[in-house]
């Protein structure tokens, strides 16, 4: 798919110059790095468009896409508990996905920046700081006006998304 073709059917993934004119030269999906980009990038912009399109989230922009401590990260102007819920899941995928092909799991390794890496790419003088092994599920704890709670995320149907079969492939916790 082209750039032309992406905007026009995801609007929010234009970038735009200081004048307000949109440059068809890059899309915010360009900012995802090449492995990730790879492995999920568009089922990732999918699962965002299929909440956008649950209504609620008027004015949303991306504001910002990046690696960081070796996970993906993006900010958005605005979100709710599902956009946090489709965020939160690919930032766990993408802290398994080796950022330069895309494979999937890997571990991440240490040569002063930590990134998840695959055999063929790791650096050669990195170090081994966590294992490939994922999880079919994480837990974290919101707090909002309503007090706290504990919300479950279920990663199987995102690892069915990007190809990864939870009940034959890899260690899984």
């Amino acid at each position: 798919m082209t750039n032309e073709e992406l905007v026009q059917k995801y609007p929010w993934l234009g970038i735009y110059d200081h004048n307000g004119n949109l440059n068809m030269e890059y899309t915010w999906l360009d900012q995802i790095p090449d492995g990730w980009r790879k492995a999920f990038g568009m089922a990732l912009v999918e699962d965002i468009q299929r909440v956008l399109d649950q209504g609620g989230l008027e004015g949303f922009k991306l504001e910002l896409i990046k690696e960081k401590y070796g996970e993906l990260v993006i900010y958005t102007s605005v979100g709710n508990e599902e956009l946090f819920r489709v965020l939160s899941a690919y930032r766990y995928i993408s802290g398994r996905t080796c950022i330069d092909c895309g494979r999937f799991p890997v571990n991440v390794y240490d040569d002063g920046w930590m990134c998840p890496y695959c055999e063929e790419h790791k650096p050669s003088d990195s170090i081994c700081r966590t294992s490939g092994a994922v999880q079919k599920s994480f837990v974290w704890r919101e707090y909002g006006k309503d007090g706290e709670k504990e919300v479950t995320l279920d990663l199987r149907p995102y690892y069915k998304k990007i190809g990864f079969d939870t009940e034959t492939e890899g260690d899984m916790e």
